[in-house]
Formats: structure tokens, C-alpha cells, sequence
């Protein structure tokens, strides 16, 4: 009896044991429902079953066979996401990611690698079936150490040993992992936490058909169809706007576009963030939707998990603008997340991460002497939250789909810049997609209101929306197209890896007579330039004094690269094979024969107070680090550079009023470098040192053949053609006479020894 008793008690406290270890294993799994043979911890709403487990730095699925062969989304936040697929094969379960069959008849290859059919992400083992429906695997490796989620710093390692998932989190068709991984840099060691999001896709919206004459991106955003002008297979990204009643000319969508302010959003700026969403709001009521955009509070919850949920796009604010050494060019953008199939955005943040010191700099050089408000280094909040409000507006039409491009640039009228009326109705550019930046050509005196010197949602964009949004018909969409034929500034052009004219430049006022333009912004900038010392004046150190004077070289050098663009120039409106005329229309002569010479008397010839304001000597002690001399050259060279010359000799083989052209521009240039010797005066330093470059310059392009013919891998073709190294040739020729010539009656001895180095430099010449 007390052998059976000792025995009973030694079985309790067994029983004892292995239940307080079922109850601690219970607690350790709490998020999902209960019920099958290896304990869930949570049921996700897909259509069937998805179960997640959190054991012992393992992640469990049981998985319900409705699940395999659903459209998912895999996606690492802030990385990358892809297009994937749950199979089942024997005893193991694949994740695949394969390619993906879009709406517009062509299939999106995977790393844009036709040869790659299914890309594996994951091959997991089956651990146990609850029923002949459920399977359970083993996902660890897929967070722990996954290939999508590398870090982005170089030399950057994942300590897989010590990564592990904190935690799980479901919303409707979606779920979401939160990873803690340990992170090694050299001897430096940190942890960072990354989110996995694993989401059920919905059917396919209905697409929209790229077209390469409209300015929106692509599905795929990676495409190299993206880059370049020409038509392709393939549905535009844009939003899912649907209305209740189709029939309705204009109605509310059934879902609105609905952006959140991240935590870390500061108060102050939230009214200027709203306002710039809400600019985008007019073009939508053009495309027949009342209150297509929201603006929210993120809604009080959960620890964060919202922010990485493909159900909520966030404004967020990346800024650090209190850590010290903290990159001031890191710019705003914007992260999307997108249905591959249809083009549908799902989710869209707006990263507002441009630094305040270049929002601050970039509109003192354009705008300081048209707005007091400027004066004062940092700006008063009610003029940094309107220069926030444009950045904002900016990158909602990125996150509307919209891509960075020349929107209508070259078309505005130039008399219109100075316009109260126009201004407040069209602005000063037609697009805020574009980098036409702030209306630097007001002049003090025009009395325009500073709110009007800073880029708005313009008419281009309204029409951008009309044509990417608007319910109609293809043919209607044709006509909506056709309207550039008509109005210039609804034409969109792409800036290719070569600016080919006019309406392909950034960063100044496009209008139609960019020297016009480029006279009053000189204007400017010597005021600009007259202002920083008071502006300055209660810095504890010139670095302020030397920033804003070296961006305001820098704006002289864009306004001189923006006419330089008549040179050679194009403009350009997109057609389809039924759009009758050119794509490529040149500039005329004059045009660009007027932009040379302007260039040469001020690109070329620079006034003291631009070279050597009154307070040099505040931030400059050497000639060495000439930052001016550096942009003229480069300028120079761009003038005889290989892209311009070689479309300036294509205009002259297109017709009559062409012809001669090129040897035109490379005389008119000659001409104006080296007019200045004279017997009696000493030539400004750049001048020599610009002389010396243009002869550098010609050499290089003549002597390219001979060096090519003598080079031992076999290329025998040379870049410039015979007829642009011919006219070279006879410049040089014509220069070297006139050096001789010139040389016998020059008197002053340090222009007398740069004429004798510009002749050795000629030798090669006959």
C-alpha cells in the first residue's frame, strides 16, 4: 500500500510538471486562435487559414490549403517586396516569386532576368499535419535571414545567431513580423528592427495603358521603361479610385487616397504638409472625384505596427536636424509599394527628409531680395512651412505615380513671369514635377507676393491626373493626349543622359527666352550677393558668409548652363506613328547664335562684384580654390562637347537655314575668347586661363583620330566626326595666324609669354 502510494505521488508530481510546462508553452504563443495539434498563437483573415507560432526564436505557419496558389505580397519595409506564391510539393512547401502576368499582354520578369522563371525564396520541410488540410513549416530562415532585407551600408553584416523575431501582428489580409537582428560593421556592433509584411492581394483593378507621351510611371518602377521615351507593353501606376455609381460625372471614390502623419511628424509643420497633399486636390475633381485625398492622424494603437502595414501610407519625416554631422543632401522622396499586375498602388510613403539649410540656402540665392523674410538665418516658420508645403506637393505627385521629368518647360510665356494675374492662376511653371524651383526673375520692384515665387500643383499636373485617373474611353484618352498639339506646356519630356535643349533643363524659371531670363537673374544674384553681409552679420564665423556666396556661384553657374542649352538645342514634343511633324524640332539660328554671345560677354567675362565681392577676403585667402574659374571652364567645354556639336551638325544636314552652323558657333566662340589682347593693358587671369582651355579643348577633339589609329586595341573610329574635326582643325589654324601676328606688336610681357605657351601648344597645328 505504501508502494502504491509513493507511486501515485511520484506520477502526480510528474503530471504536476508536464502540465505547468503545457501552460508556460500556452503563454509563450498568445497572439492567434486555438485548436489545432501544434498550438497557434494567432489566425490571420486571408481566405482560410494562416497560423502563426513564436517558439524558442522559431516562427511556426500552419498553413490551410486554400492558401497555396494565392497572389501574395511578400515585402521587406523600405526594401523591397515581390510577387509571390505558396506551393506545396511531397513533403516540403516552396515560396516562389514568379513572374508576374500583368494586365497590359506581357509578363514582368523577376530582377528584370528573362531567363529566371520562378525565383525560390524559401524551401521548407513539413513538420506535422493537424488535418489533411493544415500543414506546418518551419519559416525562421525566411526573416532571420533573408536575402530582401541585406543592409543598404557597405561592409554591413546580419549576426544571424543573435537575430531574432520580437513579434507578430495580423490586420485584414495581412500579416506582419517584426525582426530584431544584430548588426556588425567592422568592430561595431548594433541592432536595427525590420518588418516583413506577408499580404493577400486583391483582385486586379482595371489598368490603364502606358503611354510614353504622358508623364506617368510604369507598374514596375525598376523597369528600364521607366527611362527612356518610347512606348512599351505596360499598365501606369496609379491608385485603385473607383466610384459607387460609374455613371456619375463626379462623385466621392468608394476608398480615398488617404495619407497618415508619422509620430515623429512636428506639429507646426502638419498644416503646411496638409496643404501641399491637398494642392493635388482640384486635378482630381477635374478627373471626377470630390475628396479623392485625406490627410490623417495615424490612429492611437499598437506599438507602431500601423506605420509598416501596407493598409496605411505615412507621411514620415527622416530629418535628423539635431545630430550633428548629418548629411544636408539627403533628399525628400517617396516609397511605394505596387500591385505588378494592374499598376494598383497600395501604399505610398511620402519621406520628407530634405535638410532645412538647403531648403533655406537654395531659396535665399533666388528669392532673398523679393522677401524680407529671408534675411534671417533660420527663416521664420511661416516661410519654412510654405517651402515645405511645395516639397510636399512635389513628392505627392510621386506618390500619385507621377514621375520627375521637363513638364511643359520652354512654353510659359516669358512677359507672364512678371504677371500678379497669370501668376496666381498658372504660376510660374506649369508643373510642380519638374525642378524649375523658385521665380528668381521677379524683380523687387514688380511687387509680387513671396507666396507666388514658390512652384505650386500647376495646369500640367491637373492634366497629368485627367488623363491617369479620368473615367473614359481609350479614344477619349487619345484626344486628351492629342491636346499637346495645341497647348505646349501640357507636353512632358523625359531628361535623358543628355540635356537636348531648353525644355529639358532644371534648377531656373523655364519660360520661352531663357537670355531674357538669365539677364534679370543676374540681376538678382548681385543683390543676392550685396545682401549676405548684413544677412550674415550676427554669425559667430563666416561659414554662413562662404555657403550662401558659393550657392550663389552656383545658381550664376545654372542660369548660364540653362541658355547654354539654346546652343545646340532642341525642343521636343513626343508623337505616336498617326502624329504628323518632327519629335525634335531645332532652335532657331539666331536663337542660338544669340546665346553664344551672351554667354561670351557673361559666362566668359565676369564682373567684380561676382569674382571679388567686397568680403573675399572674409573666406578666400588663395587663388587655388577658385570655384567660379571651375564652372566657366566647364561651361566652355560643354560648348564644343561632343553631344552639342554632333547635334548641331545633324541640324545642318536637316536644311538651309542650318547650314554653316556649326562652323558659325565654334568662330562666334574663337572670336570672343581671344579679342581681348591689346598692347596696353593686362588681361584679367581667367581670361588666360580660359583661352588655354578652349585650345585644349580643340587639340583633344582633332588629335582623337591619330591617337585611336595608333592605340593597339583595335578601335579605329573616333567620337567627333571628320567634318567636326575639320572645323576645329580650321579654327585652330586661323587662331595660330592671329597669335603670330599679334605676337609682334604685344607689348605687355606677361600676355606676350601666354601668346608664346598658346603657340607651342599649336605646334602640332600646320
Amino acid at each position: 500500500m505504501v508502494l502504491l502510494l509513493y507511486i501515485f505521488k511520484k506520477t502526480l508530481r510528474r503530471f504536476r510538471r508536464l502540465l505547468f510546462s503545457f501552460i508556460i508553452l500556452l503563454a509563450t504563443c498568445p497572439l492567434w486562435g486555438q485548436g489545432n495539434k501544434i498550438d497557434p498563437i494567432g489566425q490571420i483573415g486571408f481566405e482560410g487559414n494562416l497560423e502563426v507560432h513564436l517558439k524558442d526564436n522559431q516562427i511556426i505557419f500552419g498553413m490551410d490549403a486554400s492558401l497555396f496558389g494565392k497572389q501574395m505580397l511578400f515585402t521587406v519595409h523600405d526594401k523591397e517586396y515581390k510577387h509571390v506564391v505558396w506551393k506545396r510539393y511531397k513533403d516540403q512547401v516552396l515560396l516562389e516569386a514568379p513572374r508576374v502576368q500583368s494586365l497590359s499582354k506581357t509578363i514582368i520578369p523577376q530582377n528584370q532576368d528573362p531567363d529566371i522563371n520562378h525565383e525560390i525564396l524559401g524551401v521548407f520541410p513539413v513538420m506535422d499535419s493537424a488535418t489533411s488540410r493544415t500543414v506546418y513549416i518551419d519559416v525562421s530562415e525566411l526573416f532571420l535571414n533573408s536575402s530582401l532585407a541585406r543592409p543598404s551600408s557597405i561592409g554591413t553584416t546580419v549576426m544571424v545567431i543573435k537575430t531574432y523575431v520580437e513579434n507578430a501582428k495580423f490586420l485584414d489580409n495581412e500579416m506582419i513580423v517584426k525582426v530584431r537582428r544584430l548588426l556588425a560593421k567592422g568592430k561595431t556592433q548594433y541592432f536595427d528592427t525590420v518588418h516583413f509584411s506577408l499580404f493577400l492581394l486583391p483582385k486586379p483593378m482595371i489598368s490603364r495603358e502606358y503611354d510614353h507621351r504622358m508623364g506617368f510611371f510604369a507598374e514596375d518602377e525598376n523597369s528600364f521603361i521607366n527611362h527612356f521615351p518610347r512606348h512599351a507593353k505596360a499598365c501606369i501606376a496609379r491608385w485603385r479610385l473607383e466610384k459607387p455609381n460609374s455613371n456619375k460625372v463626379i462623385s466621392k471614390p468608394i476608398q480615398p487616397i488617404t495619407f497618415y502623419f508619422g509620430k515623429e511628424v512636428p506639429e507646426k509643420w502638419k498644416p503646411y504638409i496638409r496643404a501641399g497633399i491637398m494642392e493635388w486636390a482640384p486635378a482630381f475633381e477635374a478627373a471626377g472625384f470630390l475628396d479623392a485625398l485625406q490627410v490623417r492622424e495615424l490612429p492611437e494603437e499598437d506599438g507602431g505596427w500601423l506605420a509598416h502595414s501596407l493598409h496605411y501610407s505615412l507621411i514620415r519625416f527622416p530629418y535628423k536636424e539635431d545630430v550633428r554631422h548629418f548629411s544636408s543632401n539627403h533628399g525628400s522622396t517617396v516609397k511605394k509599394v505596387t500591385d505588378l499586375r494592374s499598376g494598383e498602388i497600395l501604399k505610398a510613403d511620402i519621406l520628407i527628409g530634405s535638410s532645412y539649410e538647403d531648403i533655406m540656402d537654395n531659396y535665399f540665392v533666388r528669392c532673398a531680395p523679393m522677401d524680407p523674410r529671408a534675411w534671417q538665418y533660420p527663416f521664420p516658420d511661416d516661410l519654412m512651412g510654405e517651402l515645405i508645403q511645395s516639397i510636399v506637393a512635389h513628392e505627392t505627385g510621386h506618390a500619385l505615380g507621377i514621375k520627375d521629368a521637363n513638364f511643359g518647360e520652354y512654353t510659359y510665356p516669358f512677359d507672364k513671369m512678371r504677371d500678379k494675374d497669370w501668376l496666381e492662376a498658372m504660376g510660374h511653371t506649369p508643373s510642380i514635377m519638374g525642378y524649375a524651383r523658385q521665380n528668381n526673375i521677379v524683380q523687387p520692384e514688380d511687387s509680387i507676393p513671396p507666396y507666388l515665387l514658390i512652384p505650386k500643383v500647376g495646369p500640367t499636373d491637373i492634366y497629368q491626373i485627367q488623363w491617369g485617373y479620368g473615367n473614359m474611353e481609350k479614344n477619349s484618352l487619345e484626344d486628351l493626349v492629342r491636346l499637346q498639339d495645341s497647348v505646349p506646356w501640357y507636353r512632358y519630356n523625359l531628361n535623358l543622359f543628355e540635356v537636348l535643349g531648353p525644355g529639358s533643363g532644371n534648377e531656373v524659371v523655364d519660360n520661352d527666352d531663357p537670355v531674357t531670363s538669365a539677364e534679370l537673374g543676374l540681376r538678382n544674384i548681385k543683390k543676392v550677393i550685396e545682401l549676405l553681409p548684413m544677412v550674415t552679420q550676427n554669425e559667430k564665423d563666416n561659414a554662413l558668409l562662404e555657403r550662401l556666396y558659393d550657392k550663389s556661384l552656383r545658381f550664376w553657374n545654372q542660369e548660364m548652363e540653362q541658355v547654354l542649352t539654346l546652343v545646340g538645342g532642341y525642343t521636343i514634343q513626343y508623337k505616336s506613328g498617326r502624329q504628323q511633324g518632327p519629335v525634335y524640332n531645332p532652335i532657331p539660328r539666331k536663337q542660338q547664335i544669340k546665346a553664344l554671345e551672351f554667354l561670351i560677354r557673361n559666362a566668359f567675362k565676369v564682373p567684380s562684384w561676382l569674382s571679388h565681392p567686397e568680403f573675399s577676403l572674409r573666406i578666400r585667402y588663395s587663388s587655388g580654390d577658385e570655384t567660379l574659374l571651375k564652372y566657366q571652364i566647364k561651361l566652355l567645354k560643354r560648348v564644343s562637347s561632343l553631344l552639342r556639336l554632333g547635334r548641331i551638325e545633324q541640324m545642318e544636314r536637316s536644311g538651309k537655314p542650318y547650314n554653316g552652323l556649326l562652323k558659325s558657333i565654334v568662330s562666334t566662340l574663337r572670336e570672343g575668347m581671344f579679342k581681348d589682347f591689346n598692347n596696353k593693358q593686362s588681361m584679367d587671369f581667367r581670361t588666360l586661363d580660359l583661352q588655354r582651355a578652349y585650345i585644349s579643348t580643340l587639340l583633344e577633339g582633332v588629335e582623337q583620330h591619330k591617337s585611336n589609329l595608333e592605340s593597339n586595341n583595335g578601335n579605329n573610329e573616333t567620337p567627333y566626326s571628320s567634318y567636326i574635326q575639320s572645323v576645329f582643325l580650321s579654327e585652330l589654324k586661323i587662331l595660330k595666324l592671329n597669335l603670330e601676328q599679334g605676337l609682334k606688336s604685344m607689348e605687355n610681357e606677361i600676355v606676350r609669354t601666354h601668346m608664346q605657351y598658346c603657340l607651342e601648344l599649336l605646334e602640332s597645328v600646320p
